[in-house]
Formats: C-alpha cells, structure tokens, sequence
C-alpha cells in the first residue's frame, strides 16, 4: 500500500465520523487529488489549500473531473503564517503527512494559520512523522529532531512533544501507526478546536 493508497483508506474511515458530526466544509492542506474525489464524491464542499507550484499540481491531476472544488493560494508571510484562508470557515480540516516538512516553528506558524481557518467546535485530522519511524536520525541534523533527508526537511516527534502541543485543543484520538510501509510509523491526530485549557 503507497501512501496515497493509505490515505484514502483513511478518509474512507473517516466519512461516517463527519457526517454524523453534520460536517459539510471541508479544507485539505495540500494532500493527494485522490483524497479530494473522495469527499467530493460523498457530498462535502472541498477547498484545497497549498502554496502555488503544489495547488497547480493538485488541480491538474483533477482538471479532468466535473467537481466543484475551491483551490485557496497560500502565501508565507514574514512571520511564518499563511495567508489567503477565511477566518473560522471550515467544519473540518485534513492535513496529512504535510505538516511536519518544515522547521518546528515553521511547522507551528502554518498550523496556527489552518487551525484558524476551522470553525468553533470543527474538527481535524493531523499527521506528523514519528521517532519511530524508520528513518529517524537518518540524513542531516539541523536542529533539534530534525533532518534534512533526500533534499527535504522533517521534524520528528514523539508523545512527549505532541500531548502539551495539543493542551488547548481537544484531542479524541492520538496513535502511532505505521502507513505504507514496515516502520513507517507516523502520529494520527483526530480532534476538535475546543480550548481545553483556558488561561
């Protein structure tokens, strides 16, 4: 099973969880085509979000079907953030295998920007690559837990990292699980914008 192949079979388990959650906007950041014609398929309103050259990619693999999708242009801003998505806009927000491709306070300025785009009370789904994965501390350390591997940056990460990351949202399930190859392990995070820990 390739990753795209694991990541449909994902949402496909994800379908009914969101239809009885009455989630009907859905935004994906970057992500496969392929998860696209899924929610497309099942009915959601689908925006695709990505910085230039990766929407293109995106749209072109779905410029031969009839469906109605929103492609959002992102830009990277001096402080790291991502502009170009409406404020509290969308029910549920798909970020798999794309969030941890950057430094770690890159990686927490784009995620503030997506999070920031769900509603009050919607939901996401995150992944982020784990310690355990099969390739950690392979390639070139250029900070703490992160690689710079094939020509691409990822920072890794364990529990210990992703429980207090998580403290003012709701996290309904956190597991470590191996995608599409042996010890390809990744963290899967389902959960709700809901300040668990008011200050």
């Amino acid at each position: 099973m390739n990753t795209t192949d694991n990541l449909a079979k994902r949402v496909r388990v994800l379908i009914p969880f969101l239809k009885l959650k009455q989630v009907r906007k859905v935004l994906q950041f970057a992500g496969s085509p392929e998860s696209v014609a899924i929610f497309c398929n099942e009915g959601f309103e689908v925006s695709v979000a990505a910085e230039s050259e990766r929407l293109d990619e995106i749209r072109s693999h779905l410029s031969s079907k009839d469906y109605a999708v929103e492609y959002i242009e992102l830009k990277l801003q001096k402080s790291g953030k991502l502009s170009g998505l409406p404020d509290k806009a969308f029910d549920f927000l798909l970020a798999y295998n794309e969030v941890y491709k950057y430094l770690l306070e890159d990686m927490k300025a784009r995620l503030s920007s997506l999070i920031a785009a769900l509603r009050e009370d919607g939901f996401f789904y995150i992944t982020f690559i784990s310690t355990k994965h099969k390739d950690f501390q392979k390639g070139e350390e250029i900070a703490s837990d992160t690689f710079k591997f094939n020509d691409q940056i990822r920072f890794f990460c364990d529990a210990a990292f992703l429980v207090p990351f998580f403290k003012h949202l709701e996290v309904i399930d956190l597991r470590n699980e191996e995608q599409d190859v042996e010890k390809s392990f990744h963290w899967h995070v389902l959960g709700r914008k809901r300040d668990m820990n008011p200050e």
